[in-house]
């Protein structure tokens, strides 16, 4: 399960007009969504993204998470 916060400026050019939100921010987007993130060695990678990379365009993101062996983010849905 891959749960990141983004904003956008409703464009389908992600890697220019997509900015993953600050860290506070994501974390309390995801509570509110009802998601928790545990201390899975998964969850743990996406901590480490949110927190660390959100200045990151998505690919280099991407990269990391398909590196890591985790699930890359489905950005099909955000596009559409």
């Amino acid at each position: 399960m891959a749960v990141f916060a983004f904003v956008g400026v409703g464009t389908k050019n992600l890697e220019s007009n997509w900015t993953n939100l600050q860290p506070e921010y994501s974390f309390d987007l995801i509570e509110k969504a009802g998601f928790r993130l545990l201390s899975t060695p998964e969850h743990l990678i996406y901590r480490s993204i949110l927190q660390t990379m959100y200045r990151e365009k998505l690919s280099t993101i991407q990269k990391l998470l398909k590196d890591s062996g985790c699930s890359e983010l489905n950005l099909k849905d955000l596009c559409a």
